[in-house]
């Protein structure tokens, strides 16, 4: 599975010092992107010389991307003392095929099997993204130094796209409208990217550092 990714944060930070491992910076909004309105039909239908139809009316809509470094794992290790770890890394977007169709519309955008939004972010980033499904993949993380003692981070990347707006529900009975229903609503969709970058303690403690799937 390739996925093409968007990096505009800086590396993660590093350990302060052995065995201190700091938590994950706060996530960075990156752009925001006013989005078209968008008027849905749901149903449209004739019976009994009566034609209703269901509309959902999508406004003030906008579309946030933000970025985070997310801490897998760490160690502190001595020549003597390499280290080798096994975990279960999420790459992809979790959603459910109704979740990942609601914010394809509020994109303007039929759902495939993957959701591309790169048509969005084009002209802002000059980038193209294609979000896929997610998958469960096993990482081995190994790690051995020559400095007496060194203490090490692994990050993965993790992108958030959230379309905020208005949406109003209104049936249409033979042309007239009824009463609306109107909600603000905040979609998000997260994507665990599958970008990982290693940071250490001391900085120029270089390492033989290996990330690998199993």
């Amino acid at each position: 599975m390739t996925m093409p990714t968007i990096k505009l944060l800086p590396d993660p930070p590093a350990p302060i010092g052995l065995n201190n491992f700091p938590g994950p910076p706060p996530a960075q909004v990156l752009l925001k992107i006013p989005l078209p309105d968008q008027t849905i039909v749901l149903m449209d239908a004739k019976m009994m010389g009566m034609h209703a139809v269901v509309e959902k009316r999508l406004t003030k809509q906008q579309l946030e991307f933000k970025q985070q470094w997310v801490r897998v794992t760490s160690c502190t290790i001595t020549p003597d003392t390499p280290f080798s770890q096994e975990e279960s890394v999420s790459i992809g977007v979790a959603l459910s095929v109704g979740a990942r169709e609601e914010f394809s519309a509020s994109l303007g955008l039929k759902l495939t099997s993957f959701i591309d939004i790169g048509a969005k972010l084009t002209m802002e980033l000059s980038a193209e993204v294609t979000l896929a499904e997610v998958v469960t993949k096993k990482k081995t993380f190994n790690v051995k130094t020559q400095v007496p003692k060194a203490s090490y981070m692994w990050w993965q990347l993790k992108s958030t796209y959230t379309v905020t707006g208005h949406q109003r529900v209104i049936m249409i009975m033979n042309g007239n409208e009824g009463d609306p229903i109107d909600v603000d609503f905040t979609k998000p969709l997260v994507c665990d990217e599958d970008v990982s970058i290693s940071t250490q303690f001391p900085a120029a403690a270089k390492a033989d550092f290996l990330v690998s799937d199993i």
